[in-house]
């Protein structure tokens, strides 16, 4: 069985593998879910950077939108 690599909050780490959220392993699959709908993909990872704020307060903004926002790059 795969391990499921989806977030335990509110501490966001990785159910699977036990590494913050999103880990190695869950862009890649989320790409591959969301082909052909990266609008769709950039407003799911927005949702989960706003309730990530809200549950890692003492988290900087910006290491946050590295974590959840700055692995899709560019469109």
């Amino acid at each position: 069985m795969t391990a499921l690599h989806t977030p335990l909050r509110p501490q966001w780490i990785c159910v699977g593998c036990g590494c913050d959220w999103p880990c190695l392993t869950r862009p890649g699959q989320l790409a591959a879910e969301y082909d052909r709908a990266r609008v769709c993909l950039s407003l799911v990872m927005s949702s989960y950077f706003v309730q990530a704020s809200e549950d890692l307060y003492a988290v900087p903004a910006g290491e946050l939108y590295v974590r959840f926002l700055g692995w899709m790059g560019s469109p």
